[in-house]
């Protein structure tokens, strides 16, 4: 019997459109799609599906651009309360940080026995990415965690070079700059 690990043959996917990186087991469906915030503002979508022999990932990138500065300090607390108040049982939720960005790190045990594996994360204003970033993967019970896509959320920015921040002393996040472990994802001119 093979592993779940060599069943699949995972890649690093990556939307030059919404500017992130995960693994997935294979190509993505995109969709658009409209989102609406708590208050009831409706805003552009793309969820990215991929199916597998151990489950499904999604990636779900909601426009931030042209929203005010309040659903922006909202943003992560307005993704994570999807799951906070779905059918079954939270069984982790805490704040994190996904490459230097705040996130919400979440894992539910849903109605049929499934487990959801769940990131929340915003990018700092600085990034110029006014976007939310909402990852689920979903593994039947008794199936293999979700780690693998879960761990692996990325951005990139209009280079393909990585994007990532980290806080000073004082708290103030920058941008670190590449070094060999953050080439280009690949050679695209300005």
């Amino acid at each position: 019997m093979a592993s779940p690990a060599a069943a699949q043959d995972w890649f690093l996917y990556e939307s030059e459109v919404d500017q992130f990186t995960v693994n997935f087991p294979n190509e993505p469906v995109v969709e658009n799609l409209t989102f609406y915030l708590p208050s009831g503002k409706a805003t552009s979508a793309r969820i990215y599906t991929a199916t597998g022999d151990e489950g499904i990932y999604k990636v779900t990138v909601v426009d931030y651009g042209g929203l005010n500065e309040q659903a922006k300090a909202n943003a992560i607390e307005d993704g994570a309360d999807i799951f906070r108040h779905r059918d079954g049982e939270l069984t982790l939720d805490e704040f994190g940080f996904f490459e230097g960005s705040d996130s919400q790190i979440m894992q539910t045990t849903n109605p049929d026995n499934s487990r959801s594996y769940i990131v929340v994360a915003y990018l700092p204003e600085r990034s110029n990415l006014p976007k939310l970033y909402i990852l689920e993967g979903i593994t039947p019970a008794g199936g293999v965690v979700a780690a693998i896509f879960q761990n692996s959320l990325g951005w990139v920015d209009s280079h393909g070079t990585r994007v990532r921040y980290q806080r000073d002393v004082e708290g103030n996040r920058y941008r670190v700059i590449p070094d060999a472990g953050g080439a280009p994802l690949r050679n695209r001119l300005p």
